[in-house]
């Protein structure tokens, strides 16, 4: 599989422009900056768990082409990707309800919303993002 970089940046920037009315709303909250920086953080780093994927197919050898183009979840079928979860938007809601917004859970909340939204529109396969759903699937994800 060839790494497609347009796609790729695209992507990207739909998860940082997406980001931002939920920092805004974060901002009108707390007028925090250090809390929408790591909003920002935490909206790319969510990815993070694909290595979980890519280490599970090729080992502990990295080559980063063949990471970002993404053909382990072609040649493997499975995506264990634990933080791509809506399951974690109910979680980090009911804390950031506890809480308050001031916390790391407002944080990673709205953080997790757009970053779950923009992957749902891209895959055009929201219920792919259940945890619970791919669990039951035995992560098993033919037609991703």
């Amino acid at each position: 599989m060839e790494l497609d970089l347009k796609a790729l940046v695209l992507h990207l920037f739909f998860h940082f422009f997406i980001a931002i009315p939920f920092a805004l709303f974060l901002w009108n909250k707390t007028k925090s900056k250090k809390q929408i920086v790591v909003l920002f953080l935490a909206t790319f780093l969510i990815d993070t768990d694909h290595l979980v994927d890519y280490f599970a197919y090729s080992g502990f050898n990295l080559n980063i082409v063949n990471f970002l183009s993404g053909e382990y979840f072609v040649a493997t079928q499975k995506s264990f990707t634990p933080f791509h979860a809506w399951e974690w938007i109910l979680i980090l809601g009911i804390f950031t309800r506890l809480r308050g917004w001031n916390t790391l859970y407002a944080v990673l909340l709205l953080a997790l919303i757009p970053h779950i939204i923009v992957d749902s529109i891209a895959t055009g396969k929201p219920w792919f993002y259940s945890i619970i759903f791919r669990f039951y699937r035995g992560f098993y994800f033919p037609d991703y």
